[in-house]
């Protein structure tokens, strides 16, 4: 894996299971400067981490997730990279989630 994408990642995973701060779509849009379709357009090709659901039909963003995005893009990482990172940080949501039920759980 190329050290850019390491390094953002191994920042992240330490931030991560501290930072649980949710942005709407309408933020995230204001974050990244991306249009409602670029944006869309960027979670279907997996260049940008997807929404999950706040309950009904409400849906929001990790802000650690999209800003591990940005940094990989300022970073100079092209789209497979970033697509390596997504998938990365997608594990990581997942396994802090079911971390945090478990101990819940306990």
């Amino acid at each position: 894996m190329n050290t850019e994408v390491t390094q953002v990642t191994q920042l992240q995973q330490s931030n991560s299971s501290l930072n649980t701060t949710v942005l709407r779509r309408k933020e995230v849009r204001d974050k990244t400067g991306l249009s409602n379709t670029s944006l869309h357009e960027r979670i279907h090709d997996k260049t940008m981490p997807p929404p999950f659901s706040l309950g009904g039909r409400s849906m929001g963003f990790f802000e650690h997730e999209i800003s591990a995005v940005l940094m990989a893009r300022a970073a100079g990482q092209d789209d497979e990279q970033v697509k390596v990172l997504v998938s990365l940080l997608l594990d990581k949501r997942k396994e802090l989630a079911n971390s945090f039920l478990q101990r819940l759980s306990a």
